[in-house]
């Protein structure tokens, strides 16, 4: 490498070093690459369905197509050979994924870790281990939210307000200002919308340089409005927003 015009590529299991070892053996000559498993809008071109246009411009059945499919996506998730099969063989598929990573990788290795907040590496793992059977929209929204503030480079950490509110997400990217982030499915219960608007704003006003933005599944503003600075965008529009803290 020091002495030739070449390229050279290492490939390998997990198994036996894990990436921050890796990094070690290497001497400074690895460069780290993380790999997620598709986001809502590489799922839509998986499927040959990314909108044309920005979610605000496309018409209504178009907008009501994409919630369809988000909906789908927060359940399926995005693991390529998982995308457009059964139920029943998308579960066999992805315990399979987590029993691998965990059981050989992680296990085995007594390396496992239980920090306080933990998120799946895809939204289409959280049906299997639901012991309810129910569909659990907030953790899979708030799921696919951590994944793509992960995607757009950002660091991440949640917040505890001297009042006692908790927002979800903090994030800091390359060269932008911070983000506050508070993902819900839906606010149109006053007693929701309360709690929510209640603990963005706490957030805000100890984070006087960060944006203030509400995230919710429902793709309609929240009828009481919200008082500044708080913003609200709808998952679908933001999910498919560029790469950036917007």
């Amino acid at each position: 490498m020091d002495t030739e015009k070449v390229e050279l590529f290492l490939s390998g299991s997990s198994a036996r070093l894990l990436s921050r070892e890796v990094a070690t053996s290497m001497r400074g000559r690895a460069l780290e690459v993380l790999i997620h498993p598709f986001s809502f809008r590489e799922s839509l071109r998986h499927a040959g369905a990314e909108p044309a246009a920005p979610w605000n411009r496309l018409p209504a059945p178009a907008r009501s197509d994409l919630d369809h499919r988000l909906g789908r996506h927060l359940v399926e998730g995005g693991f390529p050979e998982a995308q457009g099969i059964d139920a029943r063989d998308r579960h066999v598929l992805l315990r399979s994924y987590v029993d691998v990573v965990v059981l050989r990788d992680v296990i085995e290795r007594q390396r496992m870790v239980n920090p306080r907040k933990a998120y799946p590496v895809d939204p289409g793992l959280i049906p299997i281990y639901e012991r309810s059977g129910r569909p659990n929209w907030g953790h899979a929204l708030e799921t696919a939210v951590f994944l793509d503030l992960e995607r757009r480079g950002c660091e991440m950490g949640y917040v505890r307000t001297p009042e006692g509110f908790e927002v979800d997400f903090l994030a800091r990217g390359p060269g932008e200002p911070p983000l506050l982030v508070e993902v819900c499915v839906d606010v149109q219960d006053l007693q929701t919308y309360d709690r929510e608007v209640r603990a963005l704003a706490a957030a805000a006003s100890a984070h006087r340089s960060a944006r203030a933005l509400l995230v919710t599944l429902e793709s309609t503003p929240p009828a009481p409005g919200l008082p500044p600075p708080l913003e609200w965008r709808c998952a679908a529009d933001w999910l498919l927003g560029e790469p950036v803290l917007a």
